[in-house]
């Protein structure tokens, strides 16, 4: 029976300690959470000025921010939710909205950890068309980053509305080029979907391959096309047009071995046959030469025209001279 007593009141006991220092863990938590949370505003009133930081206590609340600033200490430990708060209240003030603050209430203390990183490669302007997409598609943006990354912002920002349609017709690749086209070449683009969906991997490449290198001429064969059965085989063309292409410039730029010979002590030589750019190359040095040769005669005729010149004034003058000295004398 005393046996029993005993062991009720040990586990009573731990108990009550378990649950002291998990309520002395939580407090501690709350203290560290609410330090930050004051230092967050205090630091946004004073470097974003008095405006932007009303506009975080009046849409974010300060009991919202406490909470964020407690899940960070709880995820990330002290020093890490203390190096993730600086850098939340840094970017706010850096792009001017509390929606940063809001974003970490909405996909969490992690989640918006990596978007902070993300943001902080992109221009600011770039940056803030990201945070302002972020409020306007709060379901679709965690889910589009992580798919398309930030090229993605990079071409949200340059066209609003377009990126998501494009990267689902051709991929993170077809986002990535959304950059080098005009908003017309992007509208364009899109209005031929019906040609472009279910492309095969070899066709679409060969999209993306002309978006990089030629957008407006394979924007043009894809309008041209009536149906995407009349698309493939014009595809098909600018693909054999493209090889002989490169097949020409690989057979006239790359010499040929004509002979080879070997040397008393062994080492092989071989002749090459020039190539077209080493004959062009080789006709414009010749040309330069000639040029060359043709301006240094050109100035030793002058010299001699102008010395010559020079040299029959003087004499003349000298004649006019005497003439005039003897018809004084006379």
């Amino acid at each position: 029976m005393r046996n029993r007593i005993c062991l009720s009141v040990l586990l009573i006991t731990g108990l009550f300690l378990i649950s002291f220092q998990g309520y002395a863990q939580i407090a501690t938590i709350t203290k560290f959470g609410e330090k930050l949370a004051s230092e967050l505003i205090e630091f946004v009133i004073k470097k974003g000025g008095k405006e932007l930081g009303e506009e975080v206590i009046t849409k974010v609340g300060k009991e919202t921010i406490e909470e964020i600033s407690e899940k960070a200490v709880k995820e990330l430990g002290e020093s890490g939710a203390k190096t993730f708060i600086k850098e939340l209240g840094t970017k706010t003030v850096r792009y001017g909205t509390s929606d940063l603050i809001w974003m970490v209430n909405k996909y969490g203390v992690k989640q918006t950890d990596g978007i902070l990183k993300l943001f902080g490669s992109l221009s600011d302007d770039v940056a803030r068309a990201g945070i302002q997409f972020a409020r306007s598609h709060t379901d679709d943006f965690s889910k589009l980053i992580s798919q398309y990354g930030k090229e993605f912002i990079e071409a949200e920002a340059k066209h609003p509305g377009l990126s998501a349609p494009v990267g689902k017709l051709l991929g993170k690749e077809g986002v990535s080029q959304m950059k080098n086209l005009s908003r017309d070449q992007v509208l364009t683009l899109l209005r031929n979907e019906s040609k472009l969906t279910n492309l095969s991997p070899g066709d679409k490449s060969k999209i993306l391959t002309g978006l990089k290198n030629s957008p407006q001429a394979i924007l043009e064969t894809i309008d041209k096309a009536k149906t995407k059965n009349d698309l493939i085989p014009m595809l098909a063309k600018i693909c054999i047009a493209g090889a002989v292409a490169v097949y020409a410039i690989k057979e006239f730029s790359e010499p040929k071995p004509l002979s080879e010979t070997t040397s008393p002590d062994g080492t092989k030589k071989t002749e090459y046959s020039s190539t077209l750019t080493s004959q062009l190359g080789e006709g414009i040095n010749k040309a330069v030469e000639k040029i060359g040769q043709g301006l240094f005669y050109a100035v030793i005729i002058f010299s001699l025209l102008v010395g010559s010149g020079v040299g029959m004034f003087y004499f003349w003058r000298g004649l006019k001279y005497n003439n005039s000295k003897t018809h004084n004398h006379s």
